[in-house]
Formats: structure tokens, C-alpha cells, sequence
């Protein structure tokens, strides 16, 4: 066999998604709900409009997830990261110079196509790719510079402040092309590719009387279901039906965190601290998740997850006091990130790799369909009631129940019949 090398190069495709996510989550979603008010007042438009607008991003993703999905199977990360960083990159240019509405909703699809690509998952995807022993640590560190985004807010809070939301957003977008175009050059799809195998494991030697070609990695076969078979597992259906109903509360919060704390009478100070709270609570409890996947049953920890997404939702919508910020922090920092490493973890344990990058890119298109959908009905209500409180408490208690409830019916599927990638 083969020595280890001193630094599994798995571990440098992590840590650059890991970066790529922070920034990424940091500027394209959490950042929106700093830029959400001077965004309408600029435009003179309503909450709901607004909020179509923005949604754009996770429209375009329920389109294009699949086909990112198929894609990455094919040609692996490095296009796509490129793709999604120029893309996203010119978008906001676009929208930073849009001087009349009409101009802002053609801009804004050009960030949404951006976005849309990372939102199918080319990170998680590719730790997944790279590790199998490991994965559940892999996925979540990944994950967890997505969670640490939310630290983005005060920065871009301060920018709009200082500078105006235009030149924040010119200098997020290059950002953008300053970190996405050197991260691409990082990224790499499988191990076995590059002579390597999973989680940095030796290579074994060839049997006696074959060929030295017939033991390297790229030779060997990689096991997984067919994308066919895991569309119709109740299984699959069942992990997105409880994502998706959770995902209305955690979009909604999200992007409405500043102006709903602004309506419950917080200033700066409780948002900031809110924000930084959030993205600590979320970066420790993705890398916690990380290694408990790698040793505990997922399905119990993704129903705990989707508990607390409901109590923390609940506890925001009732907020008026800033020892309420404290609960809310906790339970909903948990819960929002908590669950991702668990889902990864059941979907490659329930369907391989073969065909992860379809699988999960549809599993991201259908859950980035309830982000969108989420804060518009939330938008709506507002328009209406002059309040996010009411919709709020009921998409916690959606999370609590209904999420919970498919996830407690999710059972391993049958046998599977394994189509080997070479």
C-alpha cells in the first residue's frame, strides 16, 4: 500500500467551500435583509413586490438546481463555482445601477441565476464526493462557513449605512469575483479522479496476476442507486416534505430578521448583536451535527432540529424584549443549521454516490421552492396586516408539527439496485 499523504487534499476541497459558503450565504442571502429597506424605498415598492423580486433567487435555483445537479455529476465543481461567481458578480452591478424599477427587475434575475448554483449544493456535494467515514464532518464544515455568513450582516448593515446600499453592493460584488475565481481553481469533483480514494485511505495494491491499472481508484467502481430509484422512495419525498415545511419559517426569518426586529422596536445594537449570536450558535451546532452524523441516528437529530425551528420562530414572532433575543438565538440557531449535516448524512447513506449531485440537487430545487415561497406569503401578510407576528407564529408551528411528523415516518428504503459509476 500506498503511504497517506501528510494532508488529504479532500480536506483543502472543504475548507475552500467552507470559505466560499461564508462569503457566498453572507452577500447573496443573509446581506439581502440589510439591503431588503433601501431596496423598496429606492424603487417605491411594497413589501410583497420587493419580496417577489428577491425571491427571484430561489425561483431561478428550483429551475436550475436539477440541472446543476446533472451537471456537476458530469463536469464536477469548477465551472459552476466560475459560473456562479461571474454571474452573481455582474448581477449586482446590474442592480446597483438600475435607477428605475423596471431596471431592477431585469437586473435582479442575472444575481438570481448566480445564486441559484450554489444553492443546489456544489459544496456539500463535493465533501460528499470526497469522503465516506468522514462525511459527517466533511458536509458539516462546509456547512458551517454557510452558517457564518450571518456574521456578514453588520459589516453590510454598516456599508449601507456608510456608503449607500449601491456602493455596497459594488464592492459585494467584487468580492464575489475576488474569492470565487481563486476558490474554482481549488475544486475538485472525486477523489478517485486523481489517484486517490475516500477520506484519504491508502491505495491498495493490485492482486496477484492483475493489472497495476485494475487497483487504482479511477478504476474502481462508485455504488449509489439510480436517480429513477430514489424519485420514487418515500424515503426521499418524506426528508423533503420536512425540510421544505421548516424552510418556510427559516427563509422567512432570515430575511426579515432586520425589519421585524426594527418593527418590534430594536435598534442596531440588538440586530448586530442578534446576527452575531445567531451565526456563532449556527457555525458550533453545524460542526457538532458534523461529527454526531458520523455516530448518532440521524432521523431523532433532525426531528430535534426541526423542533427547535419552530420553538425559536415562535419565540422571534413574540419578541419584545431583549432577553427574548436569547431563547430565539439559541433554539433557531440550532435548528436552521443544525439539520443539515443528518439530511446529508441519510441521503448518501440511503442512496450512494453514483448519483449524489442529481439526487441532492433535486432534494436543494424543491426546498429552495418552500425559501421562496415562504417569505412571499410572509410579505403578503405583512402588506396586509401591517405585521409579520401572525405569520410567523404559524410557520412555527408548522415546523414543529408537520416537519416532525414526516421525519418520525421516514424509513430506510428497500434494497436498492446499485448502478456503479467507473
Amino acid at each position: 500500500m500506498s503511504a497517506r499523504p501528510r494532508i488529504f487534499y479532500g480536506w483543502w476541497v472543504v475548507w475552500t467551500f467552507c470559505f466560499l459558503g461564508f462569503y457566498w450565504t453572507g452577500v447573496l442571502l443573509t446581506g439581502f435583509s440589510a439591503l431588503f429597506t433601501p431596496l423598496k424605498e429606492s424603487f417605491g415598492l411594497s413589501t410583497t413586490v420587493t419580496t417577489l423580486v428577491i425571491n427571484l433567487r430561489q425561483a431561478a435555483a428550483v429551475v436550475v438546481s436539477p440541472v446543476v445537479g446533472y451537471l456537476f455529476d458530469k463536469v464536477g465543481p469548477r465551472p459552476l463555482v466560475v459560473a456562479a461567481s461571474v454571474l452573481s458578480a455582474a448581477g449586482l452591478c446590474l442592480v446597483a445601477s438600475a435607477q428605475e424599477a423596471w431596471q431592477f427587475f431585469l437586473a435582479f434575475p442575472v444575481v438570481a441565476v448566480g445564486v441559484s448554483i450554489f444553492l443546489a449544493g456544489v459544496g456539500p456535494a463535493s465533501a460528499a464526493n470526497w469522503f465516506v467515514r468522514d462525511r459527517g464532518k466533511a458536509v458539516s464544515i462546509v456547512l458551517a462557513g454557510a452558517g457564518a455568513g450571518v456574521f456578514i450582516l453588520p459589516a453590510i448593515v454598516w456599508m449601507e449605512q456608510a456608503w449607500g446600499w449601491r456602493t455596497t453592493m459594488y464592492a459585494m460584488a467584487g468580492g464575489m469575483l475576488a474569492i470565487g475565481l481563486p476558490s474554482a481553481m481549488i475544486a475538485r469533483h472525486r477523489p478517485e479522479q486523481y489517484g486517490l480514494r475516500p477520506d484519504g485511505d491508502p491505495v491498495l495494491a493490485a492482486p496477484a496476476g492483475a493489472t497495476s491499472a485494475a487497483a487504482t481508484p479511477a478504476s474502481q467502481p462508485i455504488a449509489g442507486t439510480s436517480f429513477r430509484f430514489a424519485m420514487q422512495s418515500q424515503a426521499f419525498w418524506l426528508l423533503v416534505l420536512a425540510g421544505g415545511v421548516s424552510a418556510l419559517s427559516s427563509s422567512s426569518v432570515l430575511l426579515f430578521l432586520v425589519p421585524h426586529m426594527k418593527d418590534k422596536g430594536f435598534g442596531a445594537s440588538s440586530i448586530t448583536a442578534t446576527a452575531t449570536a445567531l451565526g456563532i450558535i449556527g457555525v458550533t451546532s453545524t460542526l457538532a451535527s458534523g461529527w454526531l452524523a458520523d455516530k448518532l441516528e440521524s432521523r431523532l437529530m433532525v426531528i430535534v432540529a426541526h423542533m427547535c425551528v419552530g420553538a425559536g420562530t415562535i419565540v422571534f414572532a413574540f419578541s419584545s424584549a431583549t432577553w427574548h433575543l436569547i431563547p430565539f438565538s439559541i433554539l433557531f440557531g440550532f435548528g436552521q443549521r443544525g439539520a443539515y449535516p443528518f439530511v446529508f448524512s441519510l441521503l448518501t447513506d440511503y442512496f450512494g454516490r453514483a448519483n449524489f449531485g442529481k439526487i441532492q440537487g433535486m432534494v436543494f430545487g424543491i426546498l429552495t421552492g418552500f425559501q421562496m415561497a415562504g417569505p412571499l406569503i410572509a410579505a403578503a401578510v405583512e402588506d396586509w396586516t401591517g405585521s409579520f407576528t401572525t405569520v410567523l407564529i404559524v410557520y412555527g408551528i408548522a415546523a414543529g408539527s408537520v416537519s416532525v411528523v414526516a421525519i418520525t415516518l421516514v424509513r430506510r428504503p428497500p434494497p436498492m439496485p446499485e448502478v456503479r459509476m467507473a
